[in-house]
């Protein structure tokens, strides 16, 4: 049996943020994916900005790719404040 949890990241690899242009994986935003064998999945990733109307738009995103996906039946995205490493690894990104 192909193993949900890592289709569900690999998936993940489509949805792009808006502004940066970049897919949420490579930016560092999926902190966390599981899949239970009833078909729950839970994102945890930080908002990249509080209060963007862009952040909701791209959650919107990740369920909808990942409720397509054979073996989800809900999502849920948990979003919380961006650690440390992730504004450093933007930064590095965007050459900041």
């Amino acid at each position: 049996m192909i193993d949900i949890t890592k289709q569900a990241r690999a998936v993940l690899r489509s949805v792009i943020e808006p502004v940066q242009g970049v897919d949420v994986v490579r930016l560092g935003l999926i902190n966390h994916v599981e899949v239970d064998a009833d078909g729950n999945c839970i994102v945890t990733m930080p908002e990249s900005v509080w209060g963007n109307p862009l952040a909701e738009s791209t959650g919107e995103e990740i369920a909808r790719v990942l409720e397509r996906l054979d073996g989800v039946q809900r999502v849920a995205i948990d979003m919380v404040w961006p650690p440390v490493r992730l504004v450093m690894k933007i930064r590095e990104m965007l050459n900041w």
